[in-house]
């Protein structure tokens, strides 16, 4: 061999030795992750394999039998919906194999009254499930008894559902009806005594899907054994035809019916009462009134009746100049804030004081839901009674306070309730500023200490604590500087008692010194 050829061959042969070498190694290396068993054959069944719950492989057969399953759940659930029918124990053998050593013992599974069988295989995190049958495994045996259970579970659904479910072809007959609207049928007076073909109608006019088909829920109602029940109807497009829905609404009508009249109750109460009412919604939107506040507040109804918001509302009673003008429109919005925000905590009530006169208590009240209710009282009679009352009673101090004797009027209860300035300068303190608060027995301590201890003093105490009734007296007390006072004690009408005191000259008074009891008011 020529030297040529020596070296190019010794390369070739120790190229082959390493890639030899590598082959080995890498033949020997552990596997990157865990082996999957492919699924097997169709001929040995149907078979599945997931990692926990997503489906890693599958054999066409299963493949094409979660295809038939319900396409809104992931494959997992999915075939759980299809196989538990067939094998009710499958939930408590799933957690009996996932509580057992990886490797262990397969579980399998017999079909309740079939021949079918399910085996499980765990192997790490891997789940296989193979599905076979009598003729093992075929998908179209398994795919028709996995439709077939299906279909008995939706046609036991719409046989004991207590909704009233029929279909209607194009020419509005129907075609087909679950077993409440064959009850509705056949108990309905005049009803045929058997179910003919095509079926009769419940609802002669049970209306039409919406635009774009969406349903459009209406009521009807079926007059059955003279009493009508109700329904609420929905309409969906199928096809050429339609698919009904018929749910009971008796409950629904009956408590519409009661609130219905439990409003009118209401509004023909707030129609009697002088009161103006506006109930506002959570969005601020008129929606009750009552006659009155049309009257009070100068709105008109079409106003009124257009569900205005609050703004709104005190916006026109502004403009009308039904509530006091505010200095300027800042303080205005400020106001109508407050207004919400004092009603919203139930604190809101004001006395309005219009121009033209009137006078309004309006009082906010907030409801649980949200609303907010306003009174509008007219108390302008009210005001005008509590001034004139006012005023007579200013009238009559101040009578009282330019006569010279000194006068204090007690009432039933011994509490001082009327004095006058000359009582006030007599006895160095002006009772008025507490008044309410002095009584007969303070009083009558203080006179006690300016008066001597005498006879005439005994009859005055006498005059004043009588157990049988109080009783008229007048006499001459001494002050203990020797003045002597013209005393006077009246009776007046509801119990009430008059004291009045004259200062004399000096030596007047004698001629009656313990005075005498008076069987009329002294004069």
């Amino acid at each position: 061999m020529s030297p040529t050829w020596g070296i190019p061959l010794v390369l070739l042969v120790s190229s082959l030795v390493a890639a030899l070498v590598a082959l080995v190694l890498v033949a020997c290396l552990p596997p990157r992750g865990p082996r999957k068993s492919p699924p097997q054959s169709e001929d040995e069944g149907t078979v599945f394999l997931f990692e926990g719950q997503s489906l890693a492989d599958a054999s066409p057969a299963a493949l094409e039998i979660l295809a038939h399953g319900s396409p809104d759940l992931p494959e997992w659930p999915r075939l759980m919906a299809i196989l538990r029918p067939r094998f009710p124990d499958l939930k408590t053998e799933l957690k009996t194999l996932h509580d057992r050593a990886p490797g262990g013992q397969d579980v399998v599974l017999h079909e309740p009254g079939g021949t079918g069988t399910l085996r499980l295989r765990r192997h790490r995190q891997t789940l296989r499930l193979t599905l076979t049958g009598p003729d093992r495994g075929g998908a179209a045996e398994a795919t028709v008894r996995a439709l077939h259970d299906e279909l008995e579970i939706h046609r036991a659904a719409l046989e004991a559902a207590p909704v009233l479910i029929w279909q209607q072809d194009k020419a509005g007959d129907v075609i087909w009806a679950n077993r409440a609207y064959l009850d509705g049928l056949l108990r309905r007076p005049g009803g045929p005594a058997a179910p003919a073909w095509p079926l009769p109608r419940l609802f002669l006019d049970e209306g039409a899907a919406g635009a774009n088909g969406r349903p459009v829920p209406r009521r009807i109602s079926l007059l059955k054994e003279e009493a009508r029940l109700w329904f609420d109807h929905v309409t969906v497009p199928q096809g050429e035809g339609s698919l009904h829905f018929a749910l009971p609404a008796d409950a629904a009508v009956q408590a519409e019916k009661s609130l219905r009249d439990f409003i009118q109750t209401l509004t023909k109460t707030f129609a009697d009462l002088p009161i103006g009412l506006a109930v506002f919604n959570r969005a601020r939107e008129l929606v009750l009134f009552n006659p009155a506040l049309t009257g009070l507040c100068g709105l008109e109804p079409e106003f009124l009746g257009a569900r205005p918001h609050l703004t709104e509302v005190l916006d026109r009673l502004r403009e009308t100049r039904m509530m006091p003008e505010p200095k300027n429109y800042k303080s205005w919005r400020q106001q109508i804030t407050r207004l919400e925000r004092d009603a919203e905590n139930d604190a809101y009530e004001q006395t309005w004081t219009l121009p033209s006169g009137l006078t309004y208590r309006v009082t906010g009240r907030l409801h649980p839901d949200g609303a907010i209710a306003f009174l509008f009282q007219d108390i302008s009679a009210e005001i005008c009674m509590t001034r004139r009352f006012r005023a007579e009673l200013e009238t009559g101090q101040a009578v009282l306070d330019t006569m010279p004797e000194a006068i204090a009027v007690f009432d039933a209860a011994g509490v001082l309730t009327t004095s006058n300035a000359a009582y006030a300068q007599m006895w160095g303190h002006d009772p008025m500023d507490s008044l309410g608060e002095l009584g007969l027995s303070e009083a009558g301590a203080r006179w006690q200490g300016r008066f001597r201890n005498d006879a005439a003093w005994q009859k005055l105490q006498t005059a004043l604590w009588a157990s049988g009734g109080r009783t008229g007296w007048a006499g001459v007390l001494h002050m203990r500087n020797g003045i002597p006072v013209e005393t006077r004690v009246a009776p007046l009408s509801g119990g009430a008692l008059m004291v009045g005191f004259i200062r004399l000259p000096l030596g007047a008074g004698a001629a009656n010194p313990a005075g005498s009891t008076l069987s009329a008011p002294f004069r």
